[in-house]
């Protein structure tokens, strides 16, 4: 069984990374006081505005090759709300960026705001203009649920985005068929894997939305899932060089960032477009990430 501690919370939650000290010590010895200053700006105000669109090759053993080349786009943890550094304005141009891409599916993977207000509300009615062929799917984040998960569920789906709560979608390509799914909120302890693979085809890939990446030991030794799309960690934010985050959240300091490979299953794991509490980014851009599928080696 995965270890039972993936799936633990604190009242804060918050899991502090190997030493502490030792990262606070070195953030601190990076240099003096307008050293310090101007690292805080550009870790206030460049780092978190400048976005890394990337892109990664994804070998599916059961894909059919009519999906070959298929573009997913995966977008994740906007947390938006007033006050937050993306606003309404600012996403509604990464959003024009994305469709420029031309991607054939959209994957949101949680976290839409920190808390709901107008400003939030606005900014999840500019992903109406996010365009797809195969349509645009998205799950809840634990955050989502702390502010007012039944009001942003129908926002997003009036702005298109349809929710895949413990559901899946298929998408097919003449008789190819590719699942789209989407598990419930971890954190909130509202997944349930069976419901949302209940009757897929019969040896079709699945890719699978989940919010929080440590999930993936369970999804992975489920065996019916070829990829795992998460976001939640943001990477921590705060990497210091060398030493990697000072902190990451509950139900993610496993598997913080980047591509993983677990028994068999691809894991994927976003630093998201928005900032949570701490208002600040360090060696952690943020990024949207472009997935093609084919039958070639990962980049």
């Amino acid at each position: 069984m995965p270890d039972p501690r993936l799936l633990h919370t604190t009242s804060h939650g918050w899991h502090w990374v190997g030493s502490t000290w030792a990262r606070l010590i070195a953030l601190a010895g990076l240099g003096g006081a307008g050293l310090a200053y101007l690292t805080y700006l550009y870790a206030s105000q460049v780092e978190p505005r400048w976005l890394d669109f990337n892109t990664r090759r994804l070998p599916l053993r059961r894909l059919d090759p009519a999906f070959d080349g298929y573009r997913i786009v995966q977008l994740t943890d906007f947390h938006l709300g007033r006050g937050k550094l993306l606003t309404p304005d600012r996403l509604e141009t990464i959003v024009r960026r994305v469709n420029a891409g031309h991607p054939d599916l959209i994957l949101f993977t949680g976290d839409f705001t920190s808390h709901l207000d107008a400003v939030g509300l606005d900014g999840i009615s500019r992903l109406r203009l996010l365009k797809a062929p195969d349509g645009v799917f998205g799950i809840l984040g634990n955050h989502d649920y702390w502010a007012a998960p039944t009001r942003i569920c129908s926002a997003a789906e009036d702005a298109g985005m349809r929710m895949l709560l413990n559901r899946h979608v298929v998408i097919r390509r003449g008789g190819a068929a590719l699942v789209i799914a989407g598990l419930d909120d971890v954190w909130e302890k509202r997944q349930d894997i069976d419901a949302a693979l209940r009757g897929i085809p019969a040896g079709a890939p699945v890719i699978m939305m989940v919010h929080e990446s440590n999930y993936a030991d369970w999804v992975a030794q489920d065996g019916r899932v070829d990829v795992q799309l998460s976001g939640h960690s943001h990477g921590g934010q705060v990497r210091v060089p060398l030493l990697g985050p000072l902190a990451l959240p509950n139900q993610a300091w496993k598997y913080p960032m980047g591509l993983y490979r677990l028994n068999g299953m691809w894991l994927y794991v976003s630093r998201g477009v928005g900032l949570a509490q701490l208002p600040l980014r360090f060696n952690c851009r943020p990024e949207i990430t472009t997935f093609i599928l084919d039958t070639e080696r990962p980049t």
